[in-house]
């Protein structure tokens, strides 16, 4: 575990350094391990007030745009894990109703990132996009971070291709390519 989350800071560096510069938002990577999201690393953004979540903090999957792109991205048997837990209520904005976290869950799939404004802290909102691993998996996430004035509920052009730019360049870091790993499964399913 500890391998892997070093691996991830290192594949990390260089792309969130650059997406902070970028943008000028907290940008905040987090690692997957078994049924938890860990923050790794918070690089704070330009403003004056510092918005971040703290290195080692566990954040929790339904109410945060990184958890809900690691439930849209991850095997379903995590998601499954995460309603038989219960959907805790962090703000009057949190999704806690399975079936609305369900669309939201497919509305990544579809765009490859999500918001959640003001649904873990009234005023803040995070957009996320997934991190991959060389087999395919979701090794972690990356996100801006910051006010709703600064990441609107629909967050800018320039903020979403940035992150998704950050997201695929950690994942390529990581030995992802998504050419060899379709060509892998077809192969495993003509075999099977």
């Amino acid at each position: 575990v500890a391998a892997g989350r070093i691996e991830l800071l290192t594949a990390s560096s260089d792309a969130i350094a650059a997406l902070r510069d970028e943008i000028g938002e907290t940008v905040v990577v987090s690692a997957l391990r078994n049924r938890s999201l860990v923050v790794l690393r918070t690089v704070f953004g330009k403003s004056n007030l510092e918005i971040g979540v703290r290195q080692g903090s566990e954040l929790i999957l339904h109410g945060t745009a990184q958890g809900k792109v690691a439930l849209a991205f991850s095997n379903r048997s995590l998601l499954q894990h995460v309603l038989r837990q219960g959907l805790t209520r962090l703000t009057d904005h949190t999704i806690v109703d399975a079936v609305k976290l369900e669309a939201e869950l497919e509305q990544a799939r579809a765009q490859g990132f999500i918001t959640a404004p003001n649904e873990e802290t009234f005023g803040i909102n995070a957009v996320a996009a997934p991190i991959f691993d060389r087999m395919g998996d979701v090794a972690g996430t990356v996100a801006i971070v910051g006010s709703v004035q600064n990441i609107k509920p629909t967050p800018d052009q320039a903020q979403i291709e940035a992150l998704l730019k950050a997201s695929l360049r950690i994942s390529w870091n990581l030995g992802y390519d998504r050419g060899a790993i379709d060509a892998r499964r077809r192969m495993q399913s003509a075999a099977s």
